[in-house]
């Protein structure tokens, strides 16, 4: 079953939609976005530390990577990204943490391990 999902940067968090079904759902877990510009010498650095990360704690939260483009703009704007590279943490449908700009792999690192092993 394919999920897509479908943003809204309110009180009412991120909603995830079953599109075989149709049917909206809260997800119950963890979601890391990060928004990033492929033209940003400082974004480069951090996708590169991003994929070395996501290999360590794959399985345990849904990790996506999204590339500043035409396709992707109205996420920027849904979400209301200013400066890139910028991470996002939803956990259970709400929006728990925002870094916004990342400026260091130990930012990154520090906002993985606080979501998924010190906060049940």
């Amino acid at each position: 079953m394919r999920v897509a999902l479908r943003h809204t940067y309110s009180g009412a968090g991120v909603q995830l939609l079953l599109d075989d079904v149709g049917e909206s759902t809260r997800y119950t877990g963890t979601v890391f976005i990060l928004f990033y510009s492929k033209r940003c010498p400082m974004c480069r650095d951090v996708v590169s530390w991003w994929h070395r990360l996501v290999r360590n704690y794959k399985g345990q939260a849904v990790f996506l990577a999204l590339p500043y483009n035409k396709d992707t703009r109205r996420l920027f704007d849904g979400f209301a990204i200013s400066y890139v590279p910028a991470l996002i943490v939803i956990k259970d449908g709400v929006i728990v943490k925002r870094i916004e700009p990342v400026r260091s792999r130990k930012d990154l690192e520090m906002a993985i391990i606080e979501n998924l092993i010190l906060v049940p």
